[in-house]
């Protein structure tokens, strides 16, 4: 999955976010099942709210593509409040999903 509509054409089978989870409302994936997302830090916090309830499914590996010093996320707000651009990167939801990182220099 991915957040625009030409990342996610980049993948067989690819899809947005938003058609993700509204295809797999209730936490609905085939067990064992790798989710691959490209474009990750370009996900508002709103979005990734709703994709947190699926990182509680057991036998489900998540892949996170993409760079934290590209653009900025969309509408990155929380209610009225703003969050800040490296907050992802240092999160316990992002250390959760991906425990282990890979940087491309």
């Amino acid at each position: 999955m991915a957040r625009s509509h030409v990342a996610a054409r980049q993948f067989p089978g690819g899809m947005t976010t938003h058609r993700f989870l509204h295809s797999h409302c209730g936490g609905r994936l085939p067990k064992k099942c790798v989710v691959f997302v490209d474009e990750w830090f370009l996900h508002e916090c709103q979005l990734l709210a709703k994709v947190a309830a699926f990182t509680l499914l057991p036998d489900v590996t998540w892949v996170l593509s993409g760079g934290d010093c590209q653009l900025p996320s969309i509408d990155s707000c929380w209610g009225s409040t703003k969050i800040a651009d490296d907050a992802l990167m240092k999160s316990d939801f992002m250390r959760q999903l991906a425990s282990t990182l890979i940087e491309l220099t």
